[in-house]
């Protein structure tokens, strides 16, 4: 009995989610009550209150749930090759769940996703601009430098899928990584 209680709570926020999204590529968060999330979702309002307290709560588990996700992709590397494939698999994650991640962008609820891209290679890619610019940069700038290049990438990534450049996310992949070889990975 509980595996069905399990799959039927998983099934009602999975249309509550899905309902969420299709409504936000219409109008602003603060434009959509329970009550049409309820009636987009084919869901009553006293279950939506069993899962949610309100929209933006339920917009933030979507963000949990794609940083999970994104979280579950990425690894700790110690090589450049385990450095290659992060990196592509991060591309094939944000092709695969594009739609959603460009919602969660324009509503301004990526902050984890980006937190967690950021932290994938940080001690690696620290180590790499420590030993690269140590001489011409103050410590505190080697955190700057890691910033600046996360974000590139995070916007370029965001680009990509917003003007839906005919490249695949193998292409994607070898595009960072040539950008980050000229400044990380020699």
């Amino acid at each position: 009995m509980a595996q069905k209680e399990n799959q039927r709570i998983a099934l009602t926020k999975k249309l509550l989610q899905e309902g969420m999204l299709r409504l936000l590529e219409q109008k602003t968060l603060d434009k959509i009550s329970v009550t049409e999330l309820c009636r987009e979702s084919g869901i009553n309002r006293a279950t939506f209150y069993n899962h949610y307290n309100s929209p933006q709560d339920l917009l933030n588990s979507i963000e949990d749930k794609m940083t999970q996700i994104l979280t579950g992709v990425i690894g700790n590397p110690k090589t450049a090759d385990e450095v290659t494939a992060n990196v592509e698999a991060v591309c094939e994650f944000f092709y695969d769940n594009g739609h959603t991640i460009l919602i969660l962008h324009n509503c301004g609820v990526d902050r984890k996703i980006t937190q967690a891209l950021y932290a994938m290679n940080q001690s690696f890619q620290t180590d790499r601009l420590r030993a690269r610019y140590t001489r011409v940069v103050p410590a505190e700038g080697i955190h700057l430098i890691s910033v600046f290049f996360y974000t590139g990438c995070y916007n370029l990534l965001l680009d990509w899928l917003k003007h839906e450049i005919a490249a695949t996310p193998k292409q994607i992949a070898e595009l960072l990584l040539v950008l980050a070889k000229e400044n990380f990975l020699d």
